[in-house]
């Protein structure tokens, strides 16, 4: 009874000092954020990794890191941090319930990718909006146009992932016969 106790007790412990390192690393980025007095892209990448931070905890703080790092990344001209910096934004948007201000911003971030994987990704992240919008019908197509640069990326994970979410909308609609379809192939 006593070794439960003392398991239980170094699990709290061990949930303690993660959640306090967690608050230590934010304070810690943030201070570093403030004494960058120039726009550099060392400012930047802390921005963008506060932001990222603060998704799943807090989506206000979230979204005015990610949107100082938007502003950032555009006036420096560096699309791949402005990419970041738009996925930010429509996560944390998304996160808001603001769902139809995300799909904007996601519609954005696709008009800057030029990768294939790029695209692929924006793409995907449109599909999962219209599902909260409940668009399934045009989800499927965003997901199928997702799909198409997944392939072209030759990314396993990707086109795993954009098949699953094709099934989920099948079996949303209960398509059961067209979802199986789509699980068995990702």
């Amino acid at each position: 009874m006593n070794f439960n106790k003392t398991i239980i007790s170094a699990f709290f412990c061990l949930l303690t000092t993660n959640s306090f390192a967690q608050k230590t690393s934010i304070q810690d980025l943030k201070e570093k954020i403030s004494a960058y007095q120039i726009n550099d892209t060392t400012k930047l990448k802390l921005l963008l990794n506060v932001s990222s931070k603060y998704l799943n905890q807090q989506i206000d703080s979230a979204l005015k890191y990610a949107n100082e790092s938007k502003i950032l990344a555009t006036k420096l001209k560096i699309r791949k941090f402005e990419l970041e910096a738009y996925e930010y934004l429509g996560r944390a948007h998304a996160g808001k319930g603001n769902f139809k201000e995300a799909l904007l911003i996601f519609q954005k971030e696709e008009l800057l990718a030029t990768s294939s994987a790029e695209k692929s990704q924006t793409i995907r992240n449109q599909g999962n909006i219209l599902i909260e919008l409940g668009q399934t019908n045009q989800a499927i197509t965003t997901y199928l146009r997702s799909l198409e640069f997944a392939n072209l990326s030759h990314d396993k994970f990707t086109i795993a992932a954009t098949l699953n979410n094709i099934a989920y909308v099948y079996r949303q609609q209960a398509k059961y016969e067209e979802a199986i379809s789509y699980l068995l192939k990702a």
